[in-house]
């Protein structure tokens, strides 16, 4: 058998896999859920690395409807292709709830357990024989199965659940910082614009005021735009291993699937603006004082060794 003809196969029963798993949690009865769509392109969420833009929206669109639990699913688990602006694999996150007898619930499982599995074994045989990323667009571009489909939509798997889950909560947070020095006139008004382009100039005013009587004139503190370069949703999860409690964070594409019926504990998510709070800075070797933190704007202090 021709290796490349093994890619396709391999495809091919991943995609059954799909059915085959949307069939068996079809009898099931969803008891709880909390979904959400992200269809922003990677490159409307990533800053440059200079803080010239500023990633101020990125919307999330929730579903608590429970009739659309299957069709959202087999919509995500599906390969996605690239058309028009959407060049990037959009996300489904969040988490379902399934019920029923207990062999519909084992079966339903072991057939997720077999769907990720599908994947990885695609993507596995993918890079086996095209190691180069190069080539392996190369062929994926001259093949008609897979001309225009993002990989990441395939590569993406279900969360695996450890035993013993009672919560998922979901968080923004950001791939990497930049930090970039600027002066207490111009160019902090000019970082402040950046955020709120409406503002007039009596309120950008009163903030450089804020700002100026926050700030140090002690020369070894310097006045610094720290911002995110990438920002994407992290899903932790809260589990017992025994009497200890663990937390396992992942970065979601697929939802949190749970079977049997219990109650996960969540709290609301909402679209990210440029006022939600990400990972706060975090260094040993510096102190980052607060001079207008909504905007990005702090005065690091060295620690003396």
């Amino acid at each position: 058998m021709d290796d490349r003809t093994e890619i396709i196969n391999k495809f091919d029963t991943y995609k059954s896999s799909i059915m085959a798993y949307l069939e068996a949690v079809a009898p099931l009865n969803v008891v709880d859920m909390a979904l959400y769509e992200m269809k922003t392109s990677d490159a409307d969420i990533q800053m440059n690395e200079a803080g010239e833009t500023v990633i101020n929206e990125i919307p999330i669109v929730s579903c608590e409807n429970e009739k659309l639990a299957l069709p959202l699913l087999k919509e995500y688990l599906a390969p996605f292709y690239r058309k028009g602006d959407m060049s990037t694999a959009p996300r489904l996150f969040g988490h379902v709830v399934f019920d029923g007898t207990h062999e519909q619930l084992a079966k339903a499982e072991s057939l997720h357990e077999k769907l990720n599995q599908c994947k990885k074994d695609w993507g596995d045989e993918l890079k086996a024989q095209f190691p180069a990323m190069t080539s392996r667009q190369r062929y994926l571009d001259g093949t008609p199965q897979f001309k225009g489909m993002s990989t990441r939509s395939v590569h993406r798997q279900l969360v695996d659940v450890p035993k013993g889950t009672y919560a998922a909560k979901l968080s923004w947070s950001c791939k990497s910082f930049r930090s970039q020095e600027i002066t207490m006139g111009k160019e902090l008004e000019e970082v402040i614009y950046r955020y709120k382009p409406l503002a007039t100039k009596s309120e950008i005013e009163a903030l450089v005021s804020i700002a100026q009587r926050r700030y140090s004139p002690n020369p070894k503190f310097k006045l610094i735009h720290r911002f995110p370069i990438l920002i994407h949703p992290v899903q932790t999860i809260y589990y017992m291993e025994g009497e200890e409690r663990r937390r396992k964070p992942v970065r979601p594409g697929l939802p949190l699937i749970i079977y049997g019926k219990q109650k996960i504990k969540t709290k609301p998510f909402e679209t990210y603006t440029s006022e939600t709070i990400t990972r706060q800075p975090n260094n040993k070797r510096t102190v980052y004082h607060n001079i207008l933190s909504e905007f990005g704007v702090y005065q690091t202090q060295p620690i003396e060794a």
